[in-house]
């Protein structure tokens, strides 16, 4: 009987000796994966540019928005775009991280206001942080934006004095989200909808609202 206990108490103990062996040895794979992991672990750059067609020249190397695998250190580069007014910007490239650079540059001929055509380039600008210049643009384009929210918005006037007849007294005119429209070139479209339309008509619908008219591109398309 005691031998037989000496048998068990002895099989027990190797087994719980090989369960320590077997967690020191995890633990151990589990180190040196992580070292591994860290030595071999990559440098990247990531660039947002708006324009989407901005092109970075860093030693004399083309990047385009992307992710580029990179070597650590700083660097100068210069950001340009055909129409657009170039500029100097430096990187500082961390070594075994994703270092993330989000820039923009300005339209020569229409300023931040070419950025209103553009979603793509709207959501670019969102990640561009301390830049007056873009806080104040998408400060007024959200504004401006805004107006989608009550579309579409029905305005009526009275026709009477000019038809002479009653039954034609009473004109309607439908003011939609163009933004789907096959003519509209920009996120800021709306598409007037009747059979005749006056301007101040529309302009008193969105002034009573808060907004110009001027602010939108306007198609005008007649509802028979």
């Amino acid at each position: 009987m005691e031998e037989a206990i000496d048998f068990v108490d002895k099989h027990y103990k190797l087994i719980i000796f090989g369960a320590i062996l077997v967690g020191i040895g995890f633990v151990v794979w589990v180190l040196v994966a992580a070292i591994s992991l860290e030595v071999n672990k990559k440098t990247y750059l990531t660039l947002s540019f708006a324009p989407t067609e901005a092109v970075l020249t860093i030693d004399g190397a083309n990047y385009r928005t992307g992710t580029y695998e990179f070597e650590p250190g700083k660097y100068t580069g210069e950001l340009h775009c055909e129409g657009f007014n170039s500029k100097t910007i430096e990187i500082d490239v961390k070594s075994k991280q994703v270092t993330t650079v989000t820039d923009y540059l300005i339209n020569e001929a229409e300023g931040m206001a070419y950025y209103e055509k553009y979603a793509a380039d709207i959501e670019v600008l969102r990640y561009v942080s301390n830049d007056e210049n873009v806080s104040n643009f998408l400060d007024s384009y959200d504004k401006k934006y805004s107006l989608m929210k009550y579309l579409p918005l029905d305005a009526s006037f009275d026709n009477r004095a000019e038809t002479g007849f009653p039954s034609q007294d009473l004109v309607s005119v439908k003011i939609k989200n163009g933004l789907m429209h096959k003519d509209c070139e920009g996120t800021l479209c709306l598409v007037i909808v009747g059979q005749k339309v006056k301007d101040e008509i529309v302009k008193s619908v969105l002034i009573e609202k808060g907004y110009k008219i001027e602010d939108y591109e306007v198609i005008y398309e007649k509802d028979w």
